[in-house]
């Protein structure tokens, strides 16, 4: 129970964070931050969408107890520098799209 808890105020400390670096940012467009925060948005909900059934198929082809493929460890690990690089494109630090 305590880790879940602790989980879930990691998860709620790193969205606040993440908006008040969108929202702080000093460029010249008030739009910066709207873009950011919008972009950020999109690829949460990508992520939701996409990625996450992703992952649950390849738990799922994994027996349990025996080790993890290594064509899945590669694919976890690209995904997670792919979105590294997304929100690192979107104006969001990337160790935010590595979580």
């Amino acid at each position: 129970m305590a880790m879940s808890a602790a989980g879930v105020n990691d998860i709620a400390a790193w969205i606040l964070l993440a908006l008040a670096i969108a929202l702080s940012g000093d460029d010249s467009s008030p739009l910066v931050p709207v873009w950011v925060l919008l972009s950020g948005s999109g690829f949460v909900i990508f992520a939701v969408v996409a990625i996450k059934p992703l992952l649950g198929y390849m738990a799922r082809r994994c027996p349990e107890g025996e080790p993890v493929k290594e064509l899945y460890v590669c694919v976890t690990l690209t995904l997670v520098l792919a979105a590294s690089f997304l929100t690192d494109t979107i104006g969001i630090h990337a160790l935010f799209g590595a979580f």
